[in-house]
Order: C-alpha cells, then sequence, then structure tokens
C-alpha cells in the first residue's frame, strides 16, 4: 500500500478514512487526479479540489483525460455566464486553462 510518504498530492492526505478502506488502484489515481488539479489549480484544477471528494473523484472521472475535459468545460462555462465586455473576469479563466493545459500539449 502506498504510504503517506510516497502520495504526491498534499489533498488526499486530509482523507484519513478514504486512504485506509481504499483499494491500491483507486488510492493511485485519486492522488494522480489530486495531484494534477494541485498543479493546475489556477487553470480549472481548483474545481475538482475543492469540490470533489475521492469517492466522487472515482465516480466521476475514468482518467486524467476525463479531469482536463471537465476542467475545460468548467472555464468554457465560465465565458458562457459572463456579460460580454472583453475584459471580463471570465475570460482570464479560459485564458488561464488554455495557457495551462497547452504549456504541456493538452489544451482546448
Amino acid at each position: 500500500m502506498l504510504t503517506k510518504t510516497q502520495l504526491k498530492s498534499h489533498t488526499i492526505t486530509i482523507y484519513h478514512k478514504f486512504i485506509e478502506q481504499c483499494e491500491l488502484e483507486e488510492l493511485a489515481f485519486v492522488d494522480a487526479v489530486y495531484d494534477l488539479c494541485e498543479k493546475k489549480y489556477d487553470c480549472g484544477g481548483d474545481v475538482v479540489i475543492e469540490c470533489y471528494e475521492p469517492r466522487e473523484v472515482l465516480e466521476h472521472f475514468k482518467t486524467l483525460e476525463d479531469v482536463r475535459r471537465h476542467c475545460g468545460l468548467v472555464a468554457e462555462q465560465a465565458c458562457n455566464c459572463r456579460w460580454g465586455e472583453d475584459s471580463d473576469p471570465e475570460l482570464g479563466v479560459l485564458d488561464r486553462f488554455d495557457a495551462g493545459w497547452r504549456s504541456e500539449g493538452e489544451g482546448i
């Protein structure tokens, strides 16, 4: 079993009960999701970190690509709610997502 020192994500370590009860593959995947979203926090990862508990991560995402798509949809939805000015803060959300994920060849 992975130990806390082997976990990459800081977020997963607060879920003690999940760590004790889950399968190794589940723990590794959730840790990878949280680690990715911590690195991409300002690029849409904040939604996953702040809103999804480990079991919800397992229910909603099957791959890291699913996580990237979800973060992109959240950024796009922010643009759909904007007033329409070129200085809207929502445009920054989409720009940060695009720039942050594109840096790894993963942009929209």
